[in-house]
């Protein structure tokens, strides 16, 4: 199956994307199964045993039962490292937001296209390589999954490709206030950069009007430390767990703790404006425009900054 996992930027779709595709995949290597969403990954013996990672497996994969190093067990895991090494790419792919066509799902445009992006030009990232990524891990893999941010008007064409009983979408929304906080200023406050942030953040606000799409909270999800996918437990990605009700133990030390975050009166300035905002899909011929409150689409009301850095 296909997994597309939309959200907004800052909440690290690349990341949790590969928490997903560990966790609905089966990795076996010569009988051991691997569980590489934990950190470090988890060994179980063909009998299930826990073998490696974990305080009560001893890292029983590398010793005889007197606890004394053996070459082969070691190999046999050095062997399993340089695999895991590739699996990533085989089980997933980032498209940051190409694939973020709201002038077409908003009717001002008949053409549904791939957004200009110069960071991801020299990946493979055209419609046929995304198709194909998903044809080629299907060899070898039950589930793939590809992140980033998808308007609607992919999702259907995906689909449509597809076949819908074959693709899963999750979108993951996140307070407004604290998308804008956390969208890291060490790269450069450009004018593209925000609006790349925008356009993720109220194209979730948009897919969660649909009922074909699995919408979940990000603070939901920080919260419990897990969330599922298609009946399966999917743990959030090592270091990602809960600073406080906002945050990640991650984003407070490399983004607010390191003054990457925005401050708190370019905070208030966006509280204000995303409150007051112009709808994803404008309003039909004749219709009057009217502002929306972009928080209350999501579900939230507006934070300001020792909210959401409150060390709880």
């Amino acid at each position: 199956m296909l997994i597309i996992l939309n959200g907004p930027e800052t909440i690290h779709r690349k990341w949790f994307g590969l928490q997903i595709a560990y966790a609905l995949n089966t990795f076996v290597f010569d009988g051991y199964t691997v569980d590489f969403g934990k950190k470090p990954m988890e060994i179980f013996d063909p009998a299930g045993k826990l073998v490696y990672g974990g305080p009560e497996s001893e890292h029983s994969i590398l010793h005889d039962e007197n606890g004394d190093p053996v070459p082969e067990k070691s190999e046999f895991f050095n062997s399993i490292v340089q695999q895991s090494l590739n699996i990533p790419n085989e089980i997933t792919a980032y498209y940051k937001n190409l694939y973020c066509n709201i002038s077409y799902d908003a009717g001002a445009s008949t053409v549904l296209k791939i957004e200009d992006n110069h960071e991801l030009s020299l990946y493979p990232h055209e419609y046929p390589d995304l198709i194909g990524g998903y044809t080629k891990s299907k060899e070898k893999y039950s589930n793939y999954v590809i992140s980033g941010a998808f308007s609607k008007g992919w999702i259907d064409q995906i689909k449509s490709d597809l076949g819908a009983e074959n693709v899963h979408v999750v979108n993951i929304v996140r307070n407004p206030s604290c998308v804008f906080l956390t969208h890291v200023t060490a790269h450069g406050n450009t004018a593209d950069r925000y609006n790349q942030m925008l356009k993720s953040l109220s194209n979730s606000g948009h897919l969660s009007k649909f009922e074909d799409i699995q919408t979940l909270k990000f603070e939901d999800i920080i919260a419990v430390g897990s969330f599922e996918v298609n009946g399966v437990t999917v743990n959030v990605p090592p270091e990602h767990v809960m600073f406080n009700q906002w945050l990640t133990e991650w984003e407070y030390t490399h983004t607010i703790n390191m003054t990457f975050s925005r401050n708190a009166n370019e905070l208030s300035d966006f509280n204000a404006l995303y409150a007051d905002r112009s709808p994803l899909i404008p309003p039909s011929a004749g219709a009057d425009m009217v502002q929306i409150n972009g928080f209350e689409e999501l579900g939230y009301t507006p934070l300001d900054y020792p909210t959401i850095t409150l060390n709880s």
